[in-house]
């Protein structure tokens, strides 16, 4: 079996801290998270990274286009709620 290091890959590496700014500035703008969820309210930061987290992919999963695409993962309820942001 053939190894492939994460630097290899390149876009499987975590990017939390290169996002930071981006995503930052998105759960500050209420009205922006509000098109994604009508009922969305701030509670704590911690929270938002616990049940919210984005990431940032450098290619699209399902047609291999390269771009850039922010997707949030909702582990709010009981279903993982999947949505890609236009960020």
């Amino acid at each position: 079996m053939t190894m492939i290091t994460n630097s290899e890959l390149g876009t499987l590496n975590w990017q939390t801290e290169a996002i930071f700014d981006i995503v930052s500035d998105f759960w500050r703008n209420e009205e922006l998270v509000r098109q994604y969820y009508p009922n969305y309210s701030f509670s704590s930061w911690r929270q938002i990274h616990k049940k919210y987290p984005v990431e940032r992919f450098k290619v699209d999963w399902e047609t291999g286009e390269e771009l850039e695409k922010y997707v949030l993962a909702d582990f709010s309820g009981e279903e993982i709620d999947i949505k890609t942001l236009n960020l």
